[in-house]
This record gives structure tokens, C-alpha cells and sequence, in this order.
């Protein structure tokens, strides 16, 4: 134990001691004698006696921060026990300034995390406990500040959690800060990608059942703050894996997930069965792990393969290349001697081979030849040789480890392709690999597994302590140069790999003897690095050594080296895969090739030599890969630790623990962290950003920033001089120094924007005064206008409402008598007693009046439409609003109506629904809803009759806007709750012709539509619907120039729709549906449509008869069209834009006439018969030297033409 603090002991210290299980416990000085003190434990009852040399005294008891960087105590046992105490209060991440310590919980956190995500913000971070999301969005924004990309590098030994944490980080740096402005890949494809390799890259082992098989590197690039792409590497895959496994170990996930998932039939297209059954499968006798479902699995992996695009085939390929790994796995060869001595194999189980063939899609024979010979090529000459039985097996794994290596290369390349192209720009990468692995039994995997975890120390101590030395020197910054020094292994690195007598190069080079074996490559180990102290043999076993790492001794038993690192010449493999007729194998063999054409040529220019492929060789270009890779990066490292070997969540082995503690290098880090200055910035930068706090002339020379930095710091944060130098080109500072300088710019900046914010407002407000005054005086002077016009409006309306509720009462007292005298029965009266309404009293006006009492109420036959109403009915697709429920007719009562509650009623009204500002618009409010009474409840009207009075409520209407909304009123609150179902199926009718003439006001148009759309009125709603939706469907709609046509009168009686037939010139007749919103330009498209024409631009429509033809312009309404000819002169509009002309054959009456007689009389018809003083515009338009005109048949039409 290192020893913290040198002062003597005394009775009543707090103190460390070495405990018999072999860790430091806390415990408290009680006596000292001579050598010895008696001292009483923290965790124990009864008191102890140890040696003084074996006592440490405390600084401090406090232990439970978030920052170990506050520790007082600077020692192992000080980090352990602090690590300790904040996980017995389920607190799994602790600071250690830059760098993060994380014990694995062994328990699911996701949950919880989720939650926590939210609240470390970039402004929160650093004020809330230690986490990991904390320290992402530190690293986020180092990344933005600074402009350089960042890399997170989760360090530690075997079932430390780093596959976790590095998923739970991609998670949030993907979607928990930045989700709300995503354009990058989604967080579903992220998490499928990750989900795939982990099934195609990750196995059980003996630590860990879900340990990661290589170096997963995820490149997160930004632009704009935002995730805009993402990018997968994959390194250092631990091919060997997939033809052995130790006991209690796994192959990779994805073969326990394929054989548990896939249903019978699938199987058996497969010749799959269960995975005790496969050589590659049940080596380590574990083909099941607890707490996880190999079934679900696959469900999951299926549907993240489709997440990321890979289409069903591809899938259907990728299940093949699975099962003939398996199938090949099983092969195995037979040796056989002949007479002459000559020894031959041949394969054993020729099913295998043939389901092996069968799934890669070649000839059985083909794949047999290729397993078991091998063509050498010597001076010109090819030379068929067969393999030995050790060979054939080399090469049955070799095409294996190819196939799988291949398709996870092309999983990758997929995934990438999925998620978006690599953008270049800021971005922050994170490293998932395996970590430090030790077992009672350490074979090949485990030394190269550490030999990967030796170089990323030695990378961890160059970076943090090497580099910071080296510019602390530089910038003359008084420094301790040994912090740091005991965790250099570059002793360690140079036993395993420098050249030439490493023990991987040594191993490299047993294996290009035909004959190494294990025990000559130990022997030459032995022989080399016998005076090595990091190096030592054990003298009972011949296949044994160790090797002291950084986490301590490591016993290696050299089994099967040699056969595991010869990696067979990837010709061979290729050869073999060639002749595949798999597309998936085909794709993968394009790459497999560029690979192979790389390798031989970096080859051919490091030697001419020819040199054995080893597994080694290929690891450490791996590794120093992945190294150059972070070079590129500033990378930070999060520290895990495991602990307990029993994947207990309630234990903390502090003897375990503590072992790793001291691997890691957790208290040099910590000295680092404490006594140095992590926060460094250039002078110019430093002035830039904090000389306003001081009033300073800019400096121009390096001597002058300096100086004024010097000045800044003694003035701003003179308090705290021990914790910043200046050095020759920068500032450096501890954490507390720059919190301390943000505080004060923001109290600076808060200050000064307080002062501008203050007369900003002031003169705001003073502006907004000034115009307040002068709006409150208008308004005020309309106002009180409008109260004045207002009360003598109910002034007036009053004294009129007294004189017919007089008049009202005098004629119901009259007809209560007449009834009695007459002595009615008892049917009539309760007919009397259900009518809603009395209406014989209301007057009508006396046009109206004399129109409708000259009618018959029957209308000529010659005037009914006969087509077919049968023809298909063209939909068109009306949108009703989306926020429609908002807008219920209640809320307008509320608002609009005026003196009126929402109910129907018997009698009429004395003042308007809706506000009217003159005198005529309130008369003829009154006058519409005593012709609406009168329309609703008096069933004396006839058919023709009751077309007259409709059609001169619409036309009030149409003749004036204002009144628009207010007919709409009237009608929806005679149809509220009328009990009378004749009337009220008249009011619909009505709100149907007004709907087909014209549009509410924009104000009114939802309330009217959410009172159609929710009302129950036999067949209405949709009609009603569909009409106002029209009338606002199009831009240029405003209103028709005349009341509805009888051909609408009766369909919408009817509920029916309605057709017009219309002709070319040459007689040819369509039939087309007609709306009444129908433009005549609409209507020809659709009848030039059903008569195949194509170009439809320019045409129009015109009514003929013996002598006459009406033209109509384009965007005009057909139906006005009609209604024109059909209106008595009383309700026709004073002006008509189309104009008649004479037929050819209208002229009989001019012969024998002179031609000056004839030019008069066609002036004086042409001027008589001319319907505006309007030219006719856009009614025609020419084509080259042909007039395109419609015209629409008179006998299938209403109309009154003479």
C-alpha cells in the first residue's frame, strides 16, 4: 500500500490498514505501543493489534463526492473506499475531473436513464451528480468549442459493462439532448444497427455473458449542433472464436439466435436441427445463457435487419450462409493408407457436404476437391497435391472464418450505407471493445485479447500523462515528472512484439516452419526472454509461461498456438468461393478479393521473402489501426471497473476491486487530475474572451497578452493564484478558476444587459402610450356613436314590436273564437295544437304576392329534366377542416346572436339574429323570416309556388351580402329542435338552395358546417355538406347572379344529383354531371373528357334554338345560365355578361326588304336583343383559324326559351 501522508500517527487518527482479506479498511487509533497500534475497524466489533508499518493515517473522512478530485485523503484506499460508498448508495458513476469511473451494476438501468436524460442539459451538466450523460454533453461541447472531433474510449476488464455504457452513451448523444431538431439516421435505425452487431459480434464467455468480440468504433458526425450521419468500423474480430470455444463459452449470438428462431419448416429447408448437433456449436457445452431468450432474439434481429433495409432476400441469403458455416463445421475427413504406404483423406459424412454445397449453391464435388487438394504453381506448372488431414481441417475452418469475417464486413457496409453518408466535418466517435481478460486456464484468444489491451494503456498513458508533461515543460510550468511514470508498459509491449524476438513475432515465425509446434515456440520464448523480469517459466508444465501485465501476473498455457495462428492463404479461400452461385456470396467476394490484391501487395513492398498469414500479424495491424484512428481525435476515457466475478449487483469485492483500481492507474490519474491545470487556453483566446473584465489598450505582442492576462487573473480571481499559471502562450487553469471567471462574465453581461433592457423599455412603453392615448380617443368617439344609433334602434323597434303583439293578439283572440264557434272536432284540434307555427297572418310582399297567386303550382312537363340520373357520379375530393369540433354553432350563438336565444320559432321576430347597421338591412331581416315562416309551416303552398318563394329569399341573398349570414341564422334556428318533421325537411331544403347560391361568410362557414355535420336530417347531411364545401373549394368563387334552377329544386327534393346532355356540332350528344357550382368551362372539360378530346383549354358552352344563340363565358356558373331564361322578369338581375345572337335562319322576316332597310332592322334587333352592355370576354377563344364552341341540347334542360 502506498503510503499517503508521512506524519507520525497518534491515538485518535483515522487511518487505512491492511486488512487479512487483503485490502485497506478505515479504522480509528486507540493505543500505540512501541511498534504496534491498537486500533478499532470500521466494519469490525472487536479491536485489532497491527504493526505501525502497516498503518496509513487519513486526511479526511469525507469520501462520497461526486468529483474525487475533492478528496482530501490521495490514495488507493481512499478511491476504493469512495467507489465503495457510492455504490452501496446505487450511485454507479463517479468524476475524476476529465475522466469518468463506472462501476457495472449488473442490473438493467434503461429505464431510470431514460428518465435522466432530460435533465443534463449543456447548461446543467456540471451541476448535477456525477453520470454518464453528464459527461457526454461535456464531451459535446468540448467538440463544439473547440471544433475538434472528440473520441470516448470505455476502458477496463472483462464484465466491466463498457457494451452497455457505450450503448446507453449512443443513445443519448442520438437522441437525448438532440432529438428534437433530428436529420440524421433515426433513433430506431441506430438501435438496430447496434443490435445486429451485437448478435453477429458479441458471444459468452466465461466473465461475461454478452462480451464484445472486437473493437466496434461509432462515428457520430454533427453539423449544426444536429446528428446529421452516422458511420460503423469494425476491428480485431475474433474469427478463431468461431471454430473453437473454451468450456462454458459460446459461439457468437447469432447461431444460437438462427436455430432458436427459425420455425420447423424453415429448419428443415435447412437441414438445421438443434445446436448440440454442430462441432462449432457444442464445444463449450453452453448452448443456452440464463435470463435470455435466443428466440426473442431473433425476432428482435429480424426486424432490425428490415429497420436498416436489408431486403427480404438478402435475409433469405444471409440464413443460408449461417447454415452452411454449420453445415461445414461438421464435415470431417477420414485418413486412409494404401498398399504402397501413401497416405490419402477423403470425407467422412458426405450429407454435410452436400447440405454445405447445397447452401452455398455449387457442385458437392467441386467443394470436396477444393477441401481436400491444393494446387501449387512451380516454374510455370500447376501441380494438384493432396492436403493432410491437419490441412483439410485448417482449410474447412479457413473457408468458414472467411465466410462469416466476409459477412460481417458486409453488415457493416450495409449499415453504413443505411444510416447516411460520412459527412466529414465535428465529430465524436465511440470505441466498444473487450477488455483485459484473465482465467484459471489462458490460451491463444486471452493473449491476444491482452496484447490489445497493453497497447491501449500504453496509448492511455501517452495521452494523459505523457503529453501533458511534455507541454507543461514546454510552456515552462513547474510540474512533478513522476506522476504517471509507474504505469508505463512499454516493457511489457516490447516482450510481446518488437522484432525480433517478441513472443508474437517468435510465434509468427514457428508457425512458417512446416513442423512448429507448441512446444519449440516456448522453448525459443524460454530462450530469449530468460533474463526478462516481466517474463517466467514454469518449470513443472512445458507448455506454460507468464507474463507480468499491467494488471498483474498472467499464467498462459501455449496449447495450441501454433495452430490457431496459422491462417490459411486466402487464394485457397477464394478459389473455393468462386465457384458459389450465392448472390450474396458473389457480392461478398468482390471485397474479399480488393482485400486480398491490398494484402499482397503491401507484401510485395515489405518483402520478397515469402511469409506465413498469422492470426498475430493480422491483430496487431488491427490494433495500431484503431490507434491511428483515435490519433485523429481528442479522446477521453471512462474507466470501468467490475465489481465482483459473480455478476452479484449487491456486492462490491473490495480485494477484486482494488486490483483493477491500481491496473488502471485510478490515483496517478488522480494526482494528474488535482495537482494539474486541465483547462488551458492560448493568450489570445484568453483575452478575447475575458478582457472586458478589465479595461485594457489591445495588445499586440506576446509579452503585452501575457502581461494583461497576468493582470486580469490578479485582479478578477486573486483569491485563487494557486490554481492557475501562465505559461510562455497560454493560460492554464484549474476547473474552479474558470467557473469563477464564467460566473463573473455572466454577472457582467447581466448587468449590462439589465441597462439596455431598462431604456429599451422605457421608451417602448412610452411610444406604446402615446398610440394607446390616441386609439382610446378614437374608439371612444365611435362608440359612443354607435350607442346613440343603437338605442334608437330598440327605441324603435320597441314601439313596433308593442303595435303587432297587439295586432298578434287581437287576430289569434278572433281565430280561437271562430275555431269554437264552429265547434271543430277533436282531430283538428290536436292538428291545431302540433302545427308549429300560425303563418295565414304573415303578409307577403306584393311582387311576391301577386307572383305566387297567379301560379298553378304545376310545372310544364316540357320543363323536367329526363335524363338518365343513373350516370356515374364523378367524386371530388372536399376537405373539411381539421379543427372543425372547435367550432360549434352554440359558440357563435354566444357571440353573434343578438337579443335571440337558440330555439324555433312560432312567431316573428322584431330585430335581427345578427347585428345590422341601417334601417332597410333590419326591415329586411324581418321581411326573410317571415317568408322563411311562411316557406317552413304553410302547407297551402303549392310546388310552383313554393319554387317562387324560396327562389326570392335566395334572391335577397344574393342581391345583398350583408343579409347572407343572417338567412343562414334564420333557417338553423327554425331547424333546432323543430318537432315537426315536414317542416323542418323544408327548412333543409332551403339551406340546401342557399348553400347552392351562395357561401357564408368566412366567419360563420365552420360553425354552419360543424351544425350540418352533426345534425340528423334524413339524408340532408351530406348534400349540405357537400354544397358549402364547394362554395369555398375554389379561390374565385364568390356568388351566383341568380336563384337556384327548378332541375336543382327537384334534386335536391329528390336527394338526387343532377345531368345535362350537351352536343358538338356535328350532333354528337354526351351526357355529364352537373353541380351547382358547375363553371361552364368545368362542364366542358368534362363533356370534351368523355369524348376522348385532350386538350381542353378554351372551350365554352351556348344554348340554341330555331333562331337564337346564348353564349355564356367560361368562368361563369352554367346553372345561372338556366336560371336566367326560367325567372319571371321580377327576379331576374339587372344585367346578364353573355350576350345572344341570330341564327341564319332567323331572318325569313327580313326578305323583301331593301339592304338598307335590313341593315336597320338587324341593327335594332341586335340592340334589343343584347342582354349586356358588357363585352364578351373569354367566352371564346381562337385556336389558329377554328373556334372551339359547345353547345348544350335545349330539350334536356330546363329552360324557357321561345
Amino acid at each position: 500500500m502506498e503510503t499517503n501522508e508521512k506524519a507520525a500517527v497518534q491515538k485518535g487518527d483515522s487511518v487505512w490498514f491492511a486488512s487479512s482479506a487483503g485490502h485497506p479498511e478505515p479504522a480509528r487509533v486507540l493505543d500505540i505501543q512501541s511498534t504496534k497500534a491498537l486500533i478499532q475497524p470500521a466494519l469490525q466489533k472487536e479491536t485489532t493489534e497491527v504493526p505501525l508499518s502497516q498503518v496509513t493515517k487519513r486526511s479526511s473522512e469525507a469520501m462520497a463526492f461526486e468529483d474525487l478530485v475533492q478528496l482530501e485523503d490521495i490514495s488507493n484506499a481512499a478511491i476504493l473506499w469512495a467507489l465503495k460508498t457510492r455504490f452501496d448508495f446505487d450511485k454507479r458513476y463517479t468524476y475524476m475531473g476529465d475522466v469518468l469511473v463506472s462501476v457495472n451494476p449488473y442490473r438493467c438501468t434503461e429505464g431510470n436513464a431514460r428518465d435522466q436524460a432530460s435533465l443534463y442539459t449543456e447548461k446543467t451538466a456540471r451541476f448535477l451528480p456525477a453520470h454518464l450523460f453528464g459527461f457526454g454533453t461535456t464531451v459535446f461541447n468540448q467538440m463544439l468549442t473547440s471544433g475538434i472531433s472528440q473520441s470516448i474510449f470505455p476502458t477496463g476488464s472483462v464484465g466491466s459493462g463498457k457494451s452497455e455504457l457505450c450503448k446507453c452513451l449512443i443513445h443519448y448523444l442520438t437522441s437525448g439532448l438532440f432529438e428534437s431538431a433530428r436529420k440524421g439516421p433515426t433513433t430506431l435505425e441506430i438501435e438496430s444497427a447496434i443490435r445486429i452487431l451485437e448478435s453477429f459480434t458479441n458471444a459468452r464467455t466465461n466473465a461475461n455473458d454478452n462480451s464484445t468480440r472486437c473493437a466496434k468504433i461509432f462515428h457520430l458526425y454533427y453539423e449544426k449542433r444536429h446528428l446529421h450521419s452516422m458511420n460503423l468500423s469494425l476491428l480485431l474480430l475474433e474469427k478463431f472464436r468461431l471454430t473453437s470455444q473454451a468450456n462454458q463459452e459460446r459461439n457468437f449470438h447469432v447461431f444460437y439466435q438462427l436455430l432458436a428462431g427459425l420455425g420447423a419448416h424453415a429448419k428443415q429447408s435447412f437441414g438445421l436441427s438443434d445446436p448440440k448437433n454442430y462441432f462449432y456449436l457444442n464445444q463449450g457445452k453452453a448452448a443456452t445463457v440464463p435470463y435470455k431468450s435466443d428466440a426473442s432474439d431473433y425476432r428482435l434481429l429480424e426486424a432490425a435487419m428490415e429497420a436498416v433495409k436489408i431486403k427480404s432476400d438478402h435475409m433469405h441469403c444471409i440464413t443460408r450462409l449461417l447454415a452452411a458455416i454449420l453445415h461445414l463445421g461438421n464435415i470431417y475427413f477420414e485418413e486412409e493408407e494404401d498398399e504402397s504406404g501413401t497416405k490419402s483423406i477423403s470425407v467422412g459424412n458426405i450429407d454435410e457436404v452436400q447440405w454445405s454445397a447445397y447452401l452455398l449453391q455449387m457442385d458437392p464435388d467441386i467443394l470436396i476437391r477444393k477441401l481436400t487438394t491444393k494446387v501449387v504453381e512451380s516454374n510455370e506448372e500447376k501441380t494438384v497435391q493432396r492436403l493432410s488431414l491437419d490441412r483439410a481441417l485448417d482449410m474447412r475452418d479457413a473457408l468458414a472464418k472467411e465466410l462469416y469475417a466476409s459477412l460481417v464486413s458486409w453488415l457493416v457496409f450495409r449499415i453504413n450505407k443505411s444510416l447516411g453518408d460520412c459527412c466529414g466535418g465535428k465529430s465524436i466517435s465511440v470505441v466498444d471493445m473487450f477488455g483485459f481478460e484473465w482465467y484459471k486456464t489462458n490460451g491463444f484468444e486471452q493473449l491476444c485479447v491482452n496484447y490489445v489491451n497493453e497497447k491501449v494503456q500504453q496509448y492511455f498513458v501517452r495521452v494523459s500523462f505523457c503529453t501533458e508533461q511534455l507541454e507543461y515543460n514546454e510552456e515552462e510550468i513547474a510540474w512533478n515528472q513522476s506522476i504517471g511514470h509507474s504505469l508505463a508498459n512499454d516493457t511489457v509491449i516490447h516482450l510481446l512484439s518488437k522484432k525480433p524476438n517478441g513472443i508474437l513475432q517468435l510465434l509468427a515465425d514457428e508457425c512458417n516452419f512446416p513442423k512448429g509446434c507448441d512446444e519449440s515456440f516456448v522453448v525459443k520464448c524460454d530462450s530469449c526472454h530468460q533474463d526478462n523480469d516481466l517474463y517466467s517459466k514454469r518449470k513443472e508444465s512445458a507448455h506454460e509461461f507468464t507474463i507480468q501485465h499491467f494488471f498483474g501476473p498472467l499464467r498462459y498455457n501455449a496449447h495450441g498456438y501454433v495452430e490457431k495462428n496459422r491462417q490459411f492463404v486466402n487464394s485457397h479461400v477464394l478459389s473455393i468461393l468462386q465457384e458459389s452461385q450465392n448472390t450474396l456470396v458473389r457480392q461478398i467476394l468482390g471485397q474479399v478479393t480488393l482485400n486480398f490484391e491490398n494484402e499482397l501487395s503491401e507484401k510485395a513492398m515489405a518483402s520478397s521473402k515469402k511469409v506465413q498469414a498469422t492470426v498475430t500479424a493480422a491483430l496487431q495491424k488491427d490494433a495500431e489501426q484503431l490507434l491511428c484512428l483515435l490519433d485523429k481525435s481528442f479522446t477521453h476515457f471512462v474507466r470501468c471497473l467490475n465489481p465482483n466475478k459473480r455478476k452479484d449487483p449487491e456486492t462490491f469485492d473490495l480485494t477484486f476491486v482494488q486490483l483493477q483500481v491500481k491496473a488502471l492507474g485510478l490515483l496517478e490519474t488522480l494526482k494528474m487530475q488535482k495537482f494539474g491545470f486541465p483547462y488551458r487556453l492560448t493568450h489570445a483566446e484568453f483575452l478575447k474572451k475575458y478582457s472586458f473584465l478589465r479595461d485594457r489598450e489591445p495588445a499586440n505582442d506576446r509579452a503585452e497578452q501575457r502581461s494583461h492576462c497576468l493582470k486580469i487573473l490578479g485582479t478578477v480571481v486573486k483569491e485563487h493564484s494557486h490554481e492557475y499559471r501562465i505559461g510562455k502562450t497560454k493560460v492554464f487553469m484549474k476547473e474552479s478558476v474558470l467557473e469563477y471567471l464564467d460566473k463573473t462574465v455572466e454577472k457582467r453581461l447581466e448587468s449590462v444587459v439589465s441597462t439596455v433592457q431598462r431604456f429599451c423599455r422605457g421608451f417602448v412603453v412610452r411610444r406604446r402610450y402615446k398610440q394607446c392615448r390616441e386609439a382610446i380617443i378614437a374608439i371612444q368617439s365611435c362608440i359612443r356613436g354607435r350607442n346613440a344609433r343603437m338605442h334608437f334602434a330598440r327605441v324603435k323597434l320597441l314601439v313596433r314590436e308593442k303595435a303587432l303583439q297587439s295586432a298578434r293578439q287581437s287576430k289569434v283572440l278572433n281565430a280561437f273564437r271562430a275555431m269554437a264557434d264552429a265547434s271543430h272536432s277533436n282531430e283538428q284540434m290536436k292538428r291545431f295544437d302540433a302545427m308549429v307555427a300560425v303563418v295565414d297572418h304573415i303578409p307577403l310582399p306584393t311582387a311576391l304576392s301577386e307572383l305566387i297567386y297567379h301560379r298553378s303550382g304545376v310545372i310544364p312537363e316540357q320543363y323536367v329534366v329526363r335524363d338518365d340520373l343513373g350516370l356515374p357520379f364523378r367524386e371530388q375530393e372536399l376537405v373539411v377542416p381539421h379543427d372543425l369540433y372547435h367550432y360549434p354553432f352554440e359558440k357563435f350563438v354566444d357571440l353573434c346572436f343578438k337579443y335571440h336565444s337558440w330555439k324555433s320559432r312560432r312567431d316573428p321576430i322584431i330585430t335581427p339574429f345578427l347585428h345590422k347597421d341601417n334601417d332597410n338591412d333590419i326591415e329586411l331581416s324581418l321581411m326573410l323570416f317571415k317568408l322563411i315562416l311562411r316557406y317552413m309551416n304553410d302547407s297551402s303552398l303549392l310546388e310552383d309556388q313554393e319554387i317562387l318563394l324560396a327562389n326570392f329569399i335566395i334572391k335577397q341573398g344574393i342581391d345583398h351580402a350583408i343579409l347572407r349570414d343572417e338567412i343562414y341564422s334564420q333557417i338553423i334556428n327554425q331547424l333546432h329542435e323543430n318537432p315537426k318533421e315536414v317542416n323542418a325537411d323544408r327548412g333543409w331544403r332551403l339551406m340546401a338552395l342557399c348553400s347552392s347560391c351562395f357561401p357564408p361568410s368566412s366567419a360563420m362557414f365552420k360553425y354552419i358546417l360543424n351544425f350540418v355535420m352533426n345534425s340528423e336530417c334524413d339524408g340532408f347531411q351530406k348534400l349540405v355538406k357537400n354544397k358549402l364545401l364547394h362554395s369555398v373549394h375554389d379561390e374565385n368563387t364568390t356568388c351566383r347572379s341568380h336563384p337556384p334552377t327548378i332541375l336543382e329544386h327537384r334534386a335536391i327534393k329528390c336527394k338526387a344529383r343532377m345531368t345535362l346532355s350537351s352536343y358538338l356540332h356535328d350532333g354528337t350528344k354526351v351526357k355529364s354531371q352537373v353541380e351547382s357550382w358547375t363553371k361552364a368551362e368545368d362542364f366542358a372539360n368534362l363533356s370534351l373528357q368523355q369524348w376522348g378530346f385532350h386538350d381542353h383549354s378554351g372551350w365554352t358552352v351556348s344554348i340554341e334554338n330555331q333562331t337564337t344563340a346564348l353564349h355564356l363565358s367560361g368562368n361563369h356558373y352554367l346553372l345561372d345560365f338556366i336560371s336566367y331564361l326560367e325567372q319571371p322578369l321580377e327576379l331576374r338581375s339587372n344585367q346578364a355578361d353573355y350576350f345572344v345572337t341570330t341564327k341564319h335562319d332567323g331572318m325569313a322576316d327580313l326578305r323583301g326588304l331593301t339592304a338598307s332597310e335590313r341593315l336597320d332592322a338587324l341593327h335594332e334587333r341586335r340592340r334589343c336583343s343584347s342582354l349586356s352592355d358588357k363585352e364578351f370576354t373569354g367566352g371564346k377563344q381562337q385556336f389558329g383559324n377554328q373556334k372551339r364552341v359547345m353547345r348544350s341540347g335545349q330539350g334536356n334542360m330546363i329552360t324557357r326559351l321561345a
